[in-house]
Protein backbone atom coordinates (compact mmCIF):
# COMPACT_ATOMS: atom_id res chain seq x y z
CA UNK A 1 0.00 0.00 0.00
CA UNK A 2 1.51 3.32 -1.21
CA UNK A 3 0.99 6.51 0.57
CA UNK A 4 -0.42 9.22 -2.05
CA UNK A 5 0.95 12.25 0.74
CA UNK A 6 3.05 14.64 -1.05
CA UNK A 7 6.77 13.89 0.08
CA UNK A 8 5.88 10.40 1.43
CA UNK A 9 8.16 7.72 1.22
CA UNK A 10 7.34 4.70 2.54
CA UNK A 11 9.10 2.16 4.86
CA UNK A 12 8.67 -1.73 3.98
CA UNK A 13 9.53 -4.46 6.27
CA UNK A 14 9.05 -7.92 5.90
CA UNK A 15 6.76 -9.53 8.49
CA UNK A 16 6.37 -13.22 7.71
CA UNK A 17 7.11 -13.21 4.58
CA UNK A 18 4.35 -10.58 4.16
CA UNK A 19 5.75 -7.33 3.29
CA UNK A 20 4.19 -4.45 5.56
CA UNK A 21 4.64 -0.65 5.15
CA UNK A 22 5.03 2.45 7.53
CA UNK A 23 5.49 5.84 7.38
CA UNK A 24 8.59 7.43 8.38
CA UNK A 25 9.29 9.93 11.42
CA UNK A 26 10.10 12.54 8.72
CA UNK A 27 6.63 12.34 6.76
CA UNK A 28 5.04 12.21 10.13
CA UNK A 29 6.98 15.33 11.17
CA UNK A 30 6.20 16.83 7.53
CA UNK A 31 2.29 16.07 7.87
CA UNK A 32 2.43 17.43 10.93
CA UNK A 33 3.95 20.46 10.30
CA UNK A 34 1.40 21.01 7.54
CA UNK A 35 -1.65 20.52 8.90
CA UNK A 36 -0.23 23.26 11.48
CA UNK A 37 -0.11 25.49 8.98
CA UNK A 38 -2.91 24.93 7.30
CA UNK A 39 -4.70 25.57 11.08
CA UNK A 40 -3.14 28.96 11.27
CA UNK A 41 -0.45 27.79 13.06
CA UNK A 42 -2.26 27.63 16.51
CA UNK A 43 -2.43 23.89 18.01
CA UNK A 44 -0.51 23.66 20.59
CA UNK A 45 -1.34 19.90 20.43
CA UNK A 46 0.24 19.64 16.74
CA UNK A 47 3.14 21.96 17.82
CA UNK A 48 3.99 19.80 20.91
CA UNK A 49 3.46 16.54 18.47
CA UNK A 50 6.26 18.91 16.00
CA UNK A 51 8.77 19.21 18.88
CA UNK A 52 7.88 15.48 20.15
CA UNK A 53 8.84 14.07 17.02
CA UNK A 54 12.23 16.32 16.24
CA UNK A 55 13.54 15.23 20.19
CA UNK A 56 12.24 11.57 20.38
CA UNK A 57 14.28 11.23 16.23
CA UNK A 58 16.62 13.64 15.79
CA UNK A 59 19.48 11.34 15.76
CA UNK A 60 18.02 9.40 12.59
CA UNK A 61 16.09 12.41 10.84
CA UNK A 62 17.22 12.37 7.49
CA UNK A 63 17.68 16.55 7.21
CA UNK A 64 18.10 16.43 3.38
CA UNK A 65 14.88 14.83 2.73
CA UNK A 66 13.12 17.16 5.30
CA UNK A 67 14.70 20.20 3.67
CA UNK A 68 13.70 19.12 0.35
CA UNK A 69 9.89 18.25 1.07
CA UNK A 70 9.62 21.24 3.72
CA UNK A 71 9.84 23.90 0.92
CA UNK A 72 7.93 21.81 -1.82
CA UNK A 73 5.36 21.96 1.27
CA UNK A 74 5.87 25.60 1.69
CA UNK A 75 6.74 24.56 5.83
CA UNK A 76 10.54 25.05 5.74
CA UNK A 77 10.10 28.09 8.04
CA UNK A 78 8.13 25.77 10.54
CA UNK A 79 10.32 23.22 10.06
CA UNK A 80 13.57 25.61 10.92
CA UNK A 81 11.65 26.95 13.56
CA UNK A 82 11.11 22.95 15.44
CA UNK A 83 14.58 22.59 14.96
CA UNK A 84 15.76 25.73 16.86
CA UNK A 85 13.18 25.52 19.34
CA UNK A 86 13.54 21.96 20.52
CA UNK A 87 17.34 22.66 20.38
CA UNK A 88 18.10 25.98 21.76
Amino acid sequence: MQSEAPGQIPRSVSLVSQPAWFVTPEDILLTKLYWFKLGGEVSEVQWRDITGIVRGCSATLDRTYLERAASRLEVRDLLHRALGQTFS
